[in-house]
């Protein structure tokens, strides 16, 4: 008998050790005030521009030499600008949405990872929507802690739940493609 896969849905997470020297305020204070866009429609409307710094470079680096070693797949920046950081004000949610783009598949992401770059001492849960054959509509959650990457695929529907945090939370949010 043989076995084809078709495909596989998946999530990795993991903490960044501290040898990896990766300054997440650092990194947070490179966060620009303005918008990616002001398209309503765009999901890049609830995102900002950051800047590459050192820490971003060790960031990226780290994930894409730990998970082609852990899962076999080689990645690589989906483009110039994939990254951006999302910002969680106290007591708010991050609503459902995807970067993935039906029309325009060649743009999007086959992996998207998110790291909190605040300490967070309640602890937000990521929800990631998927479906499983005929099975439509299932539900993962897992908690958003400090120095904690979350990487899932690109095409699944995601939000973080309520921050229940005295301060808001800065995440960077990567995209990816598979080599």
């Amino acid at each position: 008998m043989q076995k084809i896969k078709l495909s596989e849905t998946i999530i990795v997470y993991d903490f960044i050790p501290k040898i990896a020297k990766i300054d997440r305020l650092s990194i947070a204070k490179t966060i620009h005030k303005n918008k990616v866009t002001n398209d309503l429609f765009d999901v890049k409307h609830l995102y900002h521009k950051v800047d590459w710094t050192q820490s971003v470079q060790w960031f990226d680096s780290y994930i894409v030499d730990h998970f082609s070693e852990s899962d076999g797949y080689a990645l690589y920046m989906l483009e110039k600008n994939s990254y951006f950081a999302i910002n969680q004000p106290k007591n708010t949610s991050i609503d459902w949405h995807t970067w993935f783009n039906p029309n325009d598949i060649k743009s999007s992401p086959d992996w998207v990872c998110i790291y909190p770059l605040t300490d967070i001492e309640e602890k937000p849960e990521l929800m990631v929507e998927y479906t499983d054959n005929r099975i439509k509509l299932n539900y993962w959650k897992l908690p958003i802690e400090s120095n904690k990457f979350i990487m899932f695929n690109g095409d699944l529907r995601f939000k973080i739940t309520n921050n229940n945090n005295d301060n808001d939370i800065n995440y960077l949010v990567m995209k990816y493609q598979s080599k």
